[in-house]
């Protein structure tokens, strides 16, 4: 598959729809999998141009691609026959110029009021791993990471992979070095923005409250049996956190261990062992106090994502595959179970792939099921259940508005409600991931 369908594929608008009656909450990581037909064109301009060794117009193709219009998450002015732009990932702000010799970008990542060894070996670490970028340190000890190339050499895809890793890394370092380093201060992210204090309480409250029923559930299973439905629980957990939540720092660092912990292969623990790494880092995570975890809870805007461009058949492989784990659970009426395995399958499919947007929605439409109670803690009023029980006319007709805002774009692909299960939320699940495993997307 070349570059440019791996990383493009869809045609369809960037934004997914939000109803009337939802409040303006964000949940998950940004996904930069697919985008809209004029980011699409843009692309297309910026290659040939650049293969005409129209430099510095093909750079400003190339911004205008990556740009948001939404999230206004790039910004190019021009001055002299150079470009200056400014990205924006999470809590960091990259900057640099284009012009028709050169390509330079810097992030600052820390600033550092007393260098020591171990800060420094561990830069060094981190820089051995990075193919595009470095860090480098100013006089006043502020880190940055930089990166530079010619402009004959700075194609298109070789900037957007270079942008890509100086962005995420640098926004994922931040946090993580100052929580390791007393020494250590932020830099430079006076654009992000706190959540609202009512917001910000009913995650951290739930937060805990996730982590302690699914201790609880593991308790309740007994030690050494059913490791299966342990790990489920506990990856459940980490990507549901992750994306109910979504919290940044040192807190997201733990999911991505707790999750690492388990699929890594090299280590040869059993399954149980990799289980109780895991519980040590949702552990740790209770040990925070409310005002720690506060401060890893924001709003940011962002230009890259973490999750790859996906094609439903990889999707759908993994619903007709680990369904059957969740119809297992269902029929042996382990509820607590069968509820953790569609929301792993919900949750790693939000995580690590990049989806088209009616497979986004319809997956998130899923996790607000599943979740119920921790959606009308933040204000949405739509009635999912009612008397305990699902709202059979609430969600069919919330599925057909769903179904209606992609109509024009995709007009086969629709989620029949006349199928769905009503009896338990982890019969609905099934019923509903039946669905979405066989929406009927174009084969590439």
């Amino acid at each position: 598959m070349s570059f440019f369908k791996k990383i493009f594929g869809g045609k369809e608008s960037n934004n997914l729809p939000r109803f009337d009656d939802e409040p303006n909450v964000k949940f998950g990581r940004y996904s930069d999998s697919f985008k809209n037909e004029t980011q699409v064109e843009k692309w297309r301009v910026a290659l040939d141009l650049f293969k005409k060794k129209d430099y510095v117009d093909a750079y400003r193709h190339f911004f205008s691609y990556l740009r948001d219009e939404d999230a206004n998450n790039v910004k190019i002015t021009e001055e002299n026959n150079a470009l200056h732009f400014e990205v924006l990932q999470g809590s960091k702000k990259i900057s640099g110029t284009c012009d028709s010799k050169h390509v330079q970008a810097e992030v600052k990542v820390v600033k550092s009021n007393k260098l020591n060894v171990a800060f420094m070996r561990k830069l060094m670490e981190k820089n051995y791993n990075l193919k595009y970028s470095r860090f480098a340190l100013a006089e006043d000890d502020t880190v940055y990471m930089k990166f530079s190339t010619t402009a004959e050499a700075g194609s298109p895809e070789k900037l957007y992979y270079a942008l890509k890793e100086v962005a995420i890394q640098a926004d994922k370092l931040d946090d993580l070095l100052i929580n390791e380093f007393s020494t250590l201060e932020p830099v430079d992210n006076t654009h992000i923005l706190p959540l609202s204090k009512e917001e910000s309480a009913t995650k951290i409250k739930w937060l805990r409250k996730y982590i302690h029923a699914s201790k609880s559930i593991i308790d309740n299973i007994g030690i050494s049996k059913n490791e299966g439905d342990k790990a489920y629980i506990m990856l459940a957990l980490v990507f549901k956190l992750d994306y109910l939540i979504s919290p940044e720092g040192k807190v997201m660092d733990l999911l991505e261990k707790a999750q690492t912990a388990y699929f890594r292969q090299m280590d040869n623990k059993s399954p149980q062992e990799k289980i109780e790494e895991m519980m040590e880092s949702f552990d740790e995570i209770i040990e925070m106090s409310d005002d720690q975890l506060k401060e890893e809870l924001y709003v940011t805007t962002s230009t890259f994502g973490l999750g790859t461009p996906t094609g439903h058949n990889i999707i759908s492989d993994m619903i007709e595959n680990t369904g059957k784990n969740l119809k297992g659970a269902i029929d042996n009426r382990n509820y607590d179970i069968a509820k953790a395995i569609a929301e792993y399958i919900s949750g790693y499919s939000l995580f690590f792939y990049g989806m088209q947007k009616p497979t986004k929605r319809f997956f998130e439409f899923l996790m607000k099921i599943l979740n119920y109670e921790f959606y009308q803690e933040l204000g949405f009023q739509k009635n999912y259940f009612e008397g305990g029980e699902l709202n059979k006319s609430v969600i069919k007709k919330r599925i057909a508005e769903i179904n209606e805002s992609f109509k024009v774009e995709f007009p086969n692909i629709a989620i029949n409600a006349a199928n769905f299960n009503y009896e338990s939320r982890a019969h609905f699940a099934y019923s509903f991931l039946k669905e979405i495993q066989k929406l009927p997307y174009p084969k590439n």
